[in-house]
């Protein structure tokens, strides 16, 4: 009746679209519409490499002896 799907490593693109820098450009020659951002986008490719994040984060734990808070009268 169900079964169980494991996960599957994502696949990473080795590049993508620089939207940010293509939009940076854009602003630079001076063009306002969306028909000349088309345009522009057709002519200019801006990529950058694709981040690959970590899961791996450290833990900092207090020392033994530490408590929070103010000390009990």
């Amino acid at each position: 009746m169900y079964h169980w799907k494991y996960h599957e490593p994502s696949t990473f693109q080795s590049t993508q679209k620089d939207l940010i820098k293509t939009n940076k450009d854009c602003v630079a020659k001076k063009l306002h519409t969306s028909a000349h951002f088309y345009d522009f986008r057709k002519t200019s490719s801006s990529l950058t490499k694709t981040r690959i994040g970590s899961k791996d984060i450290p833990i900092y734990l207090p020392e033994d002896g530490f408590t929070y808070g103010r000390p009990g009268e």
